[in-house]
């Protein structure tokens, strides 16, 4: 934990440490046009702090749509995966679970 962070702090919302972050962000993040997804393609449950997996799709103005997955669980998830707003094929760019350089 950073040690500028203390209990009862306030700062902006983009540094929260926890789940009650995720309010937060997902509310700051719509009027971008960012939809956020639980592993099986539903809508989050923002409530659920047993949560430890979603993903976002956060579209290209002029760029390719990106869709990012994010496990923080101590297994692996399996995610269902949306067709691409385009039309497009989804592109693996990172994969944090393999060891470098293979990442």
């Amino acid at each position: 934990m950073r040690s500028d962070i203390v209990p009862g702090s306030i700062f902006p919302d983009d540094e929260l440490p926890d789940h009650t972050g995720r309010l937060r962000i997902r509310r700051s993040t719509a009027s971008l046009g960012v939809k956020w997804f639980a592993p099986n393609g539903a809508a989050p449950n923002w409530a659920d702090q047993l949560q430890n997996s979603l993903a976002c799709m956060i579209p290209g103005r002029t760029e390719a749509d990106l869709f990012l997955l994010f496990n923080a669980d101590a297994r692996s998830v399996d995610f269902s995966i949306p067709v691409s707003p385009a039309g497009n094929i989804w592109r693996l760019a990172v994969d944090t679970s393999r060891a470098a350089p293979d990442d």
